[in-house]
């Protein structure tokens, strides 16, 4: 699993009014407005989070982020892409969430909140359920763009 599913290139055009409008093509929904390009982008990671917290609360598969080309790249928060990724590596690993829990001895509503991108998990026990199924959460640190 690479970060090709925590950064989203945008797509971003403006109106006859001015206003400039953003949509997320990998998604194909969701779609997000601002006066300047700048409002625009800050509203995008609003509206990037909530896809993928739909995406997954809906039992979806995340869709992998085409090439950037010429489009602004958007970034998932730190937690919301440990989240994702957790999510992730258990649909990939084919374990259910009751051997995961068993695997961790933890109980069953343990499990659904580490998973839950809206419950506040912290880092050790997204790492200490990857770790459960052979996975390990890495970090690092990049120049902004």
């Amino acid at each position: 699993m690479t970060t090709e599913y925590f950064s989203y290139p945008a797509e971003v055009c403006q109106d006859e009014d001015g206003v400039f409008i953003l949509e997320f093509p990998d998604f194909g929904t969701g779609v997000t407005a601002g006066d300047t390009i700048e409002e625009c982008l800050n509203h995008a990671e609003d509206l990037l989070e909530t896809m993928v917290f739909s995406y997954i609360e809906k039992g979806l598969a995340l869709p992998k982020a085409s090439p950037a080309k010429d489009r602004p790249l958007v970034h998932l928060s730190p937690m919301t892409s440990a989240k994702a990724g957790l999510y992730m590596a258990v649909n990939e690993s084919g374990i259910s969430k009751a051997e995961l829990g068993r695997r961790l001895r933890w109980h069953p509503p343990q499990v659904v909140r580490v998973m839950d991108p809206r419950h506040k998990s912290t880092i050790e026990q997204i790492d200490k359920a990857l770790a459960a199924i052979g996975k390990r959460l890495v970090v690092f640190v990049q120049d902004a763009a």
